[in-house]
């Protein structure tokens, strides 16, 4: 578990000053020399201002996207990006927090060396309290790199980050104690989170690649013996005519379903020839659960109750008859798939 306790300040964040030089409420100067006015225009100036000081934490969200909208490349952006991460710290935004603190930190040299570390130890704080809550996909790897890499920029930079003036000694020393603390805590914590959800991704990989494996292995089996079925079938169709037994007689059916014969060939009495179509056409024909061949095709069967059931695609059509003598016909109509 992090060191939370001892690195979170109550609730709120372990606030650096932005060290912009002045304070953004002296940001606006009415300079009596035009050279040097500011990059930013008054009303630019009053609608940060009102932003800033707005005490509703949703209303204020609200302001600073209109901000950003009205005035993207406005100087004025770190203060907007520091007020963004601040409330949404306030609102337990934590993924919008450290979404700010990364945009504050990617100003480079439009950002102080202080501001950039407020930024960082705001992330780490959000990092942190984020998933101590457990409102951060805890095992999500983009996540735990990045607070990872975040950290160890934040110790690079307060390694860098002088003592103010204004600042006392003692009051700078534990400053650096507890950033130091938590960017140790925050670093270790997602390196070893990062490593833990790569190797859950490994792992789920190698499963998925094993589950392919077998599928595959499963599908190459089913083919196999669909092609071993088919070469035999082929192998006692020849046999039947090398037998002397005419295509469409039951003999003929019966030893190219099964290899075998029971009935006499050329005694069977009481037949008749069935004139079996089928729309669309190919479909496979079964007699009494026994393959007879493939639509159009015309099949004696002998006298009796049969089932005449023909299948194309998955899809099956089938109906009972009588026979005695003569012919009949029957054309078996599949709907096709819509």
């Amino acid at each position: 578990m992090m060191m939370r306790m001892r690195i979170l300040a109550g609730t709120g964040l372990m606030w650096v000053t932005l060290g912009a030089g002045a304070g953004a409420e002296k940001l606006w100067t009415a300079p009596q020399d035009q050279q040097q006015k500011p990059a930013y225009t008054l009303a630019e100036y009053n609608a940060y201002k009102a932003a800033d000081a707005e005490q509703n934490p949703q209303e204020k969200i609200k302001q600073l996207d209109d901000f950003i909208k009205q005035y993207p490349d406005s100087t004025l952006t770190p203060y907007i990006y520091r007020d963004y991460y601040q409330t949404d710290y306030a609102l337990k935004n934590f993924a919008g927090t450290m979404e700010y603190a990364d945009r504050m930190v990617a100003l480079g040299d439009k950002v102080d060396i202080q501001g950039r570390l407020e930024a960082l130890v705001a992330r780490a704080q959000a990092y942190d309290a984020g998933t101590n809550d457990k409102t951060l996909r805890a095992l999500d790897i983009v996540v735990q790199a990045n607070a990872r890499d975040a950290a160890a920029l934040g110790l690079k930079t307060l390694h860098d980050w002088k003592k103010p003036g204004a600042m006392a000694k003692d009051q700078y020393a534990q400053r650096v104690k507890s950033f130091k603390a938590l960017f140790n805590s925050v670093y270790v914590a997602a390196s070893r989170a990062a490593a833990e959800s790569l190797a859950m991704d490994e792992a789920e990989l190698s499963r998925e690649g094993q589950a392919m494996e077998e599928n595959q292995a499963a599908r190459q089996a089913a083919a196999n013996k669909t092609l071993g079925e088919q070469a035999e079938f082929e192998q006692r169709k020849k046999q039947a005519l090398d037998l002397g037994m005419k295509p469409g007689t039951t003999e003929y059916v019966e030893y190219v379903a099964t290899g075998k014969v029971t009935s006499v060939p050329g005694q069977a009495t009481g037949h008749a020839t069935v004139h079996i179509t089928s729309s669309p056409t190919g479909g496979e024909i079964y007699v009494d659960g026994k393959f007879v061949g493939n639509t159009p095709s015309d099949i004696t069967i002998a006298a009796g109750e049969h089932i005449v059931k023909v299948t194309i695609g998955g899809k099956e059509w089938s109906r009972p008859i009588q026979i005695t003598s003569g012919e009949i016909s029957l054309n078996a109509e599949i709907p096709a798939d819509k």
